[in-house]
């Protein structure tokens, strides 16, 4: 009996050792995760911290740039236009033909084959200046936070993809701090948008006035009821077109000049 009672006091004991080990783990573990917590970027990487101050130094910039493009008919400046005012708007506008003849009766010749392209180029022009700024300031905050910091930055090109707009950074990154060097050199920004989805829209317009002088527009409305597109006929037979996506903001404005009529005497 008494070496039952001995053996059963063993296990008890061990099992008391067994909970006060776990409930110290436990403890550790819950202090170790409240510090990580309370450290700034305790819990993020240091390029991702990164990445974030560059989207929003760059994003007020880059969304006046393609406001700018897209009302102007895909061009920051872009002699072949036509000076046009909505009823809803005060605002005069310069909007660029995509397709375009001066002849009566002949179908119009699409002035950017690759509009995707194009629009890349332009937005590049647009914003050139501010991702410079917006990279150093990238690299400023990383100093701030006390590491020594090396940045290389070579420019940047701009990539239109579904959903959105990403900014790829031709450059590095190198920071220390304690002993500890990281490099940062596939550097993007991306940034919501559905100027990709509508620029397909566009392209297919452009494509039908320059083949069929028309575009059927209530036919591709049935079929794809996520944009809407408005078309107003001016007196001199240029067709002006919006198109939107009902999940963005943006809105492109663009004119055609197809097949035209001469003038009524």
């Amino acid at each position: 009996m008494i070496g039952n009672r001995v053996i059963k006091n063993k296990k008890a004991q061990v099992t008391i050792f067994v909970i006060i080990g776990i409930l110290i783990v436990v403890i550790i573990i819950g202090f170790l995760y409240i510090k990580n917590k309370q450290e700034p970027g305790g819990n993020e990487k240091p390029e991702t911290n990164s990445i974030t101050i560059f989207e929003s130094c760059l994003e007020e910039d880059l969304k006046e740039t393609v406001e700018m493009i897209t009302s102007q008919g895909g061009y920051l400046n872009n002699p072949l236009n036509i000076t046009f005012q909505f009823k809803d708007s005060q605002k005069v506008q310069e909007i660029s033909y995509l397709c375009y003849t001066y002849q009566s009766y002949f179908s119009c010749k699409n002035q950017e084959p690759l509009l995707m392209n194009h629009l890349e180029e332009e937005i590049e022009i647009g914003i050139s200046n501010q991702v410079k700024v917006c990279f150093d300031e990238m690299a400023s905050s990383l100093g701030r936070r006390g590491e020594v910091v090396e940045a290389n930055y070579r420019g940047f090109y701009v990539e239109l993809a579904p959903g959105k707009i990403i900014v790829n950074i031709d450059g590095s990154i190198t920071s220390t701090k304690s002993g500890q060097t990281t490099r940062q050199t596939e550097l993007k920004g991306n940034f919501p948008s559905r100027l990709y989805e509508i620029t397909k829209v566009v392209q297919e317009i452009v494509n039908q006035e320059a083949t069929y002088c028309n575009f059927d527009l209530l036919g591709f409305m049935l079929l794809y009821s996520e944009f809407e597109i408005d078309k107003t006929v001016t007196r001199d037979s240029t067709t002006i077109y919006t198109v939107k996506h009902e999940k963005g903001v943006e809105k492109f404005d663009f004119a055609v000049r197809s097949c035209s009529l001469p003038p009524a005497f």
